[in-house]
């Protein structure tokens, strides 16, 4: 069902006859780089060494779905090897300082990727350009997330940034939409929690404002929803927004926002049970459509973002478990 390859050393060993108990792959929509855990035992008959920064492959029915390199080892008496691996978005904690004019958030990626020497795949154009931009002592992260964001409230689309089997994408999240057969319905969700709440991000008023050279507050615009104050009370977003904005800049950020954020906060997560016809698909950023399940208080159609998705895989058990 699963394979796991390690090239250590100018040798590739093939560890999965050695693993002992779940091997965890877990990935993200945003800010941090998938991972994959694996235990592997020294004393099953196969020899093989490897050592941190080694590229790792992982495989499921014969796909590659994971590429990395070894970042952590745990031993112990029983010479047992507990391993953590992450993908080239690892390195985007790097720290670093950018001063960029007239980018657009992709050309960004591309341009930290090149200069960092990451493997690109496929990056959509974003659109907006970002006139002026300073970025000072920044994870590389910060700067890539910064630049989304940007384009988020001036265009009202959003982008996501993630690694699929050693190559950098860069997509549009509505184009990351699952097929319907990969849904989730009463038949493969196995368990559930949800929680609502208008105290995380949730957000019935918008004040966006610039500040000239002295520092002083010269550009404001903001923008409420009637329906949201009478439902949540005055719920103020407040934030300072880059000098050179002018006025109808502000007017569209802060009714993206608005729009975004004047809402019940609902987060979730769902554990399924895969039955085989590809959910290893399903990752963080994805656009999963949930179809009829019945949470409560409602009942839940139609597609939704994956923030977080942890798979677990032993011998032919493989489960998943999405955050919404």
């Amino acid at each position: 069902m699963y394979k796991i390859l390690v090239r250590g050393r100018g040798e590739t060993f093939d560890l999965t006859p050695c693993c002992v108990g779940d091997v965890i792959w877990t990935t993200f929509k945003c800010g941090c780089a998938s991972s994959l855990e694996f235990t592997v035992g020294k004393n099953m008959g196969i020899k093989f060494s490897f050592f941190e920064g080694n590229l790792v492959q992982f495989f499921v029915d014969g796909r590659m779905v994971f590429l990395g390199y070894v970042f952590s080892k745990e031993r112990t008496s029983d010479h047992f090897i507990k391993t953590l691996a992450y993908d080239q978005l690892r390195y985007l904690k790097n720290r670093d300082t950018y001063n960029y004019s007239y980018k657009t958030a992709s050309e960004v990626v591309s341009m930290i990727a090149a200069d960092f020497g990451l493997n690109i795949g496929e990056l959509d154009y974003s659109g907006y350009v970002i006139a002026n931009r300073i970025e000072e002592n920044k994870t590389l992260f910060d700067i890539i997330l910064n630049a989304v964001d940007l384009t988020f409230k001036n265009t009202g689309k959003y982008f996501v940034l993630f690694d699929k089997a050693g190559k950098l994408f860069f997509k549009a999240i509505e184009s990351l939409r699952l097929p319907f057969s990969l849904s989730v319905n009463r038949r493969n969700a196995v368990d559930f929690n949800c929680k609502t709440d208008i105290d995380s991000d949730t957000f019935s008023k918008v004040k966006l404002f610039c500040l000239n050279k002295t520092k002083k507050i010269n550009r404001s615009f903001s923008t409420q929803s009637s329906q949201g104050v009478r439902d949540f009370g005055v719920l103020q977003y407040f934030e300072k927004m880059p000098d050179e904005y002018n006025e109808f800049q502000l007017k569209n950020c802060a009714e993206a926002i608005l729009r975004e954020k004047n809402r019940i906060n609902r987060s979730f997560d769902i554990e399924c049970l895969a039955s085989g016809i590809g959910e290893e698909a399903v990752r963080g950023g994805c656009g999963v459509y949930i179809n009829g399940l019945d949470i409560g208080e409602e009942i839940i159609n139609g597609f939704m973002t994956v923030s977080k998705c942890v798979h677990s895989f032993r011998a032919d058990n493989h489960i998943y478990r999405m955050w919404f």
